[in-house]
């Protein structure tokens, strides 16, 4: 929703206006109406001011604001995408190895939003900071590997919730391309874990040892064609 509406409580319904806002426009973050209220966009039209936890009756007058704010323009890249699957709610591709996910400081203008862009203009759902549509996860610049893309905000939300909620399975291959002694084993372990990225840092010794890194990350190692997990 772009323009200023008129909003008038259905009857049977009440409570907080965040909440009852939220109900009336399902197509629209919560985070999005939280902060139309808190700035004073959206208000009761008699001029009272509200807050997210103002309790709302049937039959109120709202004008409600719920546009977002204005973001820079980003130039469509043309580049071929390795797309699994795709639909009109969502985008599944392999990410190469080498591409930014989304633009950021020191970054040029081949992301893969920028290639999300021309691979389906006007299409991606605007939520997510100003310069990462649809995004709603990430993977390093040199990390290849398969990543989920919301084209609808429904989607964005049913997918970061099921991110939150560690619903999603990751599975991370460790490649060793180096040569082993044949009497030595190689294991591959985590040797830390970052409190906030849960980020596993691996460190590989000699021996060869196959074991889970995490519940949710598994790695293998495969040396002379043979692949173990």
């Amino acid at each position: 929703m772009t323009q200023v509406i008129e909003f008038i409580v259905p009857s049977g319904t009440g409570g907080r206006a965040d909440k009852v806002l939220a109900e009336a426009f399902p197509e629209t973050s919560r985070s999005l109406i939280k902060r139309s209220i808190e700035t004073g966009k959206t208000f009761l039209k008699n001029g009272c001011k509200l807050e997210p936890k103002s309790k709302l009756i049937p039959g109120e007058l709202l004008i409600v604001d719920l546009s977002r704010p204005p973001v820079r323009v980003l130039t469509p890249y043309e580049r071929k995408l390795d797309v699994f699957y795709e639909d009109r709610d969502l985008i599944v591709l392999n990410k190469p190895p080498g591409m930014v996910v989304h633009p950021g400081d020191g970054t040029n203008e081949q992301t893969l939003v920028h290639a999300l862009l021309h691979h389906c203009p006007d299409e991606l759902c605007p939520v997510g900071a100003p310069d990462r549509p649809g995004i709603v996860h990430r993977l390093d610049k040199e990390t290849s590997g398969v990543m989920v893309v919301a084209k609808k905000e429904s989607s964005y939300h049913g997918l970061v919730e099921q991110f939150s909620n560690r619903e999603v399975i990751k599975i991370f291959c460790i490649l060793s391309i180096s040569q082993c002694d044949e009497a030595s084993n190689c294991s591959v372990f985590p040797s830390s874990m970052h409190s906030r990225s849960k980020r596993a840092d691996c460190t590989c010794t000699k021996g060869i040892a196959f074991r889970s890194l995490t519940a949710r990350i598994k790695a293998s190692v495969i040396l002379s064609g043979m692949s173990k997990e």
